[in-house]
């Protein structure tokens, strides 16, 4: 994630309070998390290596803040799963199988399984849930997370989302399934930053906190590309 979230909640008029990650791999957010004003976390990373290393991030900065963590994947139901883990530190993992062949995924391969626990989000937050902020992670995985926190995601002001327009894992949610899933919550989805060519971050600001004169924002660091090079680039993948 490349979003300031001082900055969105400044641009709605809301605290950073708590945040909770999902999909928090090593931590490479939490500096940037303290910077923004936050002081309370609640960390899911479900993979043992990088788990390890989240922890040891955390260490070094208890004194900063309030952590907690918790070595599980989230999803709809409880459960235990098989998750394709990435060569990239694990950054990629994902609980869904990835799509061979995909341009983006062309230095990154899946050659190992973790079996890893699945609980919902639910489990975890409480209706006195004083984590205003939720940000998910999980590489396609997110539309599940989202039906399994149905119970308390109205607890949040905000929820910073990865939404994607080109589907690089089976089954994985399209930024359809999450505004759909998303506006049955009462969020609407006020930001989208696009950051690489297929993927990037959706905003979704509890409509009750909107401000009556927000505009929606898009930006795209990468446009996609047109249909010719589409055509040129299928080919050049076949010689």
């Amino acid at each position: 994630m490349q979003l300031k979230l001082d900055e969105v909640a400044k641009r709605y008029g809301l605290e950073t309070r708590g945040v909770v990650h999902v999909g928090a791999n090593e931590g490479q957010e939490i500096d940037a998390y303290l910077e923004a004003g936050f002081s309370r976390f609640k960390m899911f990373e479900p993979l043992h290596g990088p788990f390890a290393k989240l922890t040891e991030n955390v260490k070094a900065r208890e004194h900063l803040a309030a952590f907690e963590l918790f070595q599980v994947a989230l999803g709809s139901s409880p459960d235990r799963a098989n998750m394709f883990v990435a060569s990239n530190g694990g950054a990629s993992s994902s609980l869904l199988k990835p799509i061979a062949g995909k341009r983006s995924m062309k230095n990154i391969d899946f050659d190992a399984k973790e079996t890893v626990e699945v609980q919902t989000l639910d489990r975890y937050i409480d209706r006195d849930n004083d984590f205003n902020f939720l940000v998910l992670d999980t590489q396609g995985f997110e539309k599940e997370v989202l039906l399994g926190s149905k119970e308390t995601i109205g607890t949040f002001d905000a929820v910073i989302c990865e939404i994607n327009r080109d589907i690089t894992y089976h089954a994985s949610a399209t930024i359809t399934d999450i505004d759909r899933i998303m506006a049955g919550y009462g969020f609407t989805r006020m930001e989208t930053h696009w950051v690489g060519r297929g993927w990037g971050d959706g905003v979704y600001i509890r409509d009750a906190l909107v401000p009556e004169d927000a505009e929606q924002i898009e930006t795209d660091s990468k446009k996609p590309r047109s249909r010719i090079k589409k055509v040129l680039y299928r080919l050049l993948r076949r010689s």
